[in-house]
């Protein structure tokens, strides 16, 4: 299919692009990378009547240390934090997810705010970033603000951004050099979303933040077993059970229910990336 006819503008900056939608005569729809709307509009299943580029714009692209934090421009690619091109907060966390996301054509395109912004649970960036406590900064016309992404991720494919909002940058605080971090994500093949990811980064001595993936409607901070891992000083095998028994605490707390098959799965991812993170 072809996607519905629509009128299409390329922003020179943010100020521009708010512009241009502020202009616009109906729905008006911001593209960067292309790698989620593109396939909608092909499909139909979004058709506006104004499509606003975003990828010339030069400060979406920029990343910089800012004291004790990273901040990304939410145009840049996944390839670019793969390559090792920006600074890294994440302690080798961020590119080692963007290396098993996707596809390298998908990664050569596809963007950090994008990512965000699709909102899927099952996607690398939304869990990753509510691991590392990352903050979302936006503009919109009626000015800027920021959000942290646990309040940004309201539900599946939902977020808090306005219509006319741009995500503007993601600061992601900078790891010590004690932290450590594991990842671990389960699927059927290279390439797939996951049927479960989990994250876990040990920030330092009693301050851990474990998150899943794929379980519910947005990234899970396991608020039990970040407490779990967070006492415990180092790992040892018969800590999955107790681990088993915090996730279930952590699930039935966000009222989400999952059969015993997609447990045990969860279980094991998050056992994994705690192991990783503690051993």
């Amino acid at each position: 299919m072809k996607p519905a006819p629509f009128d299409y503008a390329a922003a020179r900056d943010l100020d521009h692009a708010l512009a241009l939608f502020g202009e616009a005569e109906g729905e008006a729809k911001y593209i960067a990378g292309g790698q989620t709307l593109g396939p909608m509009l092909n499909l139909r299943l979004s058709q506006p009547d104004r499509l606003i580029d975003l990828g010339r714009i030069d400060a979406l692209r920029d990343a910089r240390s800012e004291g004790d934090r990273v901040v990304f421009g939410a145009g840049v690619r996944h390839a670019e934090i793969e390559d090792g091109l920006l600074p890294d907060p994440s302690g080798g966390l961020m590119p080692q997810a963007a290396a098993r996301l996707a596809y390298r054509a998908i990664r050569n395109r596809g963007t950090l705010g994008g990512s965000l912004v699709h909102a899927d649970p099952a996607a690398e960036w939304p869990n990753i970033l509510l691991a590392l406590d990352a903050t979302v900064h936006l503009r919109g016309l009626a000015g800027a603000r920021e959000v942290r992404l646990g309040d940004f991720q309201l539900g599946y494919l939902t977020t808090d951004l306005a219509p006319d909002e741009i995500v503007a940058s993601i600061s992601i605080p900078v790891l010590g050099p004690t932290a450590r971090w594991g990842y671990h994500k389960l699927c059927r093949q290279p390439g797939e979303f996951a049927q479960s990811l989990a994250v876990t980064v040990v920030f330092g001595p009693g301050r851990v933040r474990c998150v899943l993936g794929c379980a519910g409607p947005v990234p899970l901070l396991l608020k039990a077993v970040s407490a779990l891992a967070g006492g415990v000083s180092g790992w040892r095998d018969d800590v999955r059970t107790e681990i088993a028994a915090a996730l279930e605490t952590d699930l039935s707390a966000a009222g989400i229910a999952v059969d015993a098959v997609d447990l045990r799965a969860h279980a094991a991812t998050v056992a994994r990336s705690m192991k990783d993170a503690l051993a």
